[in-house]
C-alpha cells in the first residue's frame, strides 16, 4: 500500500538526510499537476457533496503475480475560500510602470476592511496564479493539518462592453477576465478513513495514516512552487502551464475554486498511490492470487499424449471407412444427376412444391447408393468387369445391399 509518510520525501524531516521542507513542497505539487495528466479518472465526488475523494488501492507482493484490490480507506480535503476586493494590480504587470508598483496586488481583507499589498512575480494575463502560504503551523489558525494560500487571477483584454468600432476580442464567459480577482483559501487534510475496519484487516492500523506535516503540505499543494519570496512569508506564486483544470475559468465562483482546491488535493492521493513510494503491512485480507493451478505431470502427460493418438487412430478409420465407396465430388449438379431417378418420379412439375410436398408425392420410396448388382458379373475378383454406380430403389427388389464396393471399372 501507499507509503504517506514518504509523500514528497517528507519522512526525511528532520534526519540526517534531511530534504529541504520547500523541495519537499515543490515535489508535492508536481504529483498533483501528474495527477491533471493520468490520474483524474480515479478520483470521485460523492453525490450530493462538494468534495472529491480518492479511495485507496492495495497491491500484492508478489512481482509475477501482481494483484490489486479496492479497499474501503478514503480520504478527502474540505476547503474554504473568501473572494476578496482587488484595490490596484492584477493586471499582469501592465497597469501601471511604476518600478515601485511592478507585480503589486493591493487587496482589502474583509474580516478588518484593511488594505494589504502582496507581490506576485509569476503572472500572465487572464491566467491564475497560486500562492502558497510557508508560515510555520504554529501560525495557522485553522489547525496543523491545515494551508492557506492565495489565488489571483489576473485580468486580461476581454471586456463586457468593447467598443464600437473595437475588433471582436473572441471572449468567452469562461475567459473573459475583465477586472482581477483574488481569493484567500485554507483547505484541511483529513485523516485516512477506515483504518481499522473489518474489512481491511492489517495488524498494524497505524501504518496506514497519514501524519499532520504531510497532510498540511499535501493541502496547500496548489501554491507550492519551491521558491521562497524573499522578505515575506510567502512562497512564489505559479501558474500551471498548458490547458488545466487549474487555470480556473473566468466565470468561477467561490464554490466552484473550494472544489478546485480539494481536487487537486485528491489528484496527489492518487498519483502517490499509483507512482508513489509503497510499503509492505500483513493481514488477513492482503491481496493474493485469485486461482492457484497446481499441475500433476503424471497424469497431465497421458492427456497430452492420449489425445494425439486418439486423433490419429480416427484418422486412420477414416481412411479404411473410405475405401468402402466412392466419393463422388461434391457439388451440386453430381448430387442431381445421381438422384435422376428420383426426380424422374416427382416429373417436371411441382418446382415450387416444397421438401415435404415433393416427399407426399413421392410416397413410400426407400433408395440406396451402391452398385446395382448384374446377373452377368463376374464376380468382384473381375477388375475389368464394367458396373453401373447409381441409386437403387428399394422397389427393385435387390433387398438390402451390404458390403464395400468392389474395385474395379465403373459407369
Amino acid at each position: 500500500m501507499a507509503d504517506l509518510n514518504a509523500i514528497g520525501d517528507l519522512d526525511n524531516i528532520g534526519t540526517d538526510d534531511e530534504i529541504p521542507l520547500a523541495a519537499s513542497m515543490a515535489e508535492v505539487n508536481l504529483w498533483g499537476e501528474l495527477g491533471l495528466s493520468f490520474y483524474e479518472s480515479i478520483i470521485n465526488q460523492p453525490n450530493g457533496t462538494n468534495d472529491w475523494v480518492y479511495k485507496f488501492v492495495d497491491g500484492s507482493t508478489n512481482a509475477q503475480n501482481k494483484q490489486i484490490r479496492n479497499t474501503t480507506r478514503e480520504i478527502k480535503s474540505s476547503a474554504e475560500c473568501v473572494e476578496y476586493e482587488v484595490v490596484y494590480g492584477g493586471y499582469a504587470n501592465f497597469d501601471d510602470p511604476a518600478p515601485a508598483f511592478v507585480n503589486q496586488v493591493g487587496y482589502v481583507n474583509p474580516s478588518d476592511n484593511e488594505t494589504y499589498s502582496i507581490q506576485v512575480e509569476n503572472v500572465a494575463i487572464g491566467a491564475t496564479t497560486w500562492i502558497g502560504n510557508m508560515t510555520s503551523a504554529e501560525n495557522v489558525t485553522c489547525g496543523p493539518r491545515c494551508a492557506q494560500f492565495l489565488v489571483l487571477q489576473s485580468a486580461n483584454n476581454c471586456t463586457n462592453n468593447p467598443a464600437p468600432d473595437a475588433p471582436p476580442d473572441n471572449c468567452t464567459s469562461s475567459t473573459r477576465v475583465q477586472f482581477p480577482r483574488l481569493w484567500s483559501c485554507t483547505n484541511v487534510v483529513g485523516q485516512v478513513s477506515n483504518t481499522d475496519s473489518s474489512n481491511e484487516g492489517f495488524d498494524n492500523p497505524q501504518e496506514l495514516l497519514l501524519p499532520d506535516l504531510q497532510a498540511r503540505v499535501i493541502a496547500g499543494a496548489p501554491g507550492w512552487s519551491g521558491v521562497l519570496l524573499s522578505g515575506t512569508g510567502l512562497q512564489q506564486g505559479l501558474i500551471f502551464r498548458g490547458e488545466n483544470d487549474m487555470n480556473a475559468p473566468g466565470n468561477i465562483t467561490v464554490k466552484g475554486m473550494e472544489e478546485l482546491v480539494q481536487y487537486f488535493t485528491a489528484l496527489v492521493f492518487a498519483t502517490a498511490d499509483g507512482v508513489g513510494f509503497r510499503k509492505s503491512l500483513t493481514g488477513a485480507y492482503c491481496p493474493g492470487p485469485a486461482q492457484v493451478v497446481n499441475v500433476k505431470w503424471r497424469y497431465a502427460s497421458l492427456i497430452l499424449i492420449g489425445i494425439p493418438v486418439v486423433q490419429f487412430l480416427m484418422l486412420l478409420g477414416v481412411v479404411w471407412f473410405s475405401g468402402k465407396a466412392i466419393i463422388l465430388e461434391p457439388s451440386y449438379l453430381a448430387a442431381a444427376h445421381l438422384l435422376q431417378p428420383v426426380l424422374n418420379r416427382i416429373g417436371e412439375a411441382g418446382t415450387l412444391l416444397s421438401v415435404d410436398e415433393m416427399g407426399e408425392k413421392l410416397g413410400k420410396f426407400k433408395i440406396a447408393y451402391g452398385v446395382r448388382p448384374d446377373p452377368a458379373d463376374p464376380g468382384h475378383s473381375d477388375t475389368t468387369f464394367v458396373r453401373d454406380l447409381a441409386v437403387i430403389e428399394e422397389s427393385e427388389g435387390f433387398g438390402y445391399i451390404r458390403g464395400k464396393m468392389p474395385e474395379g471399372r465403373y459407369d
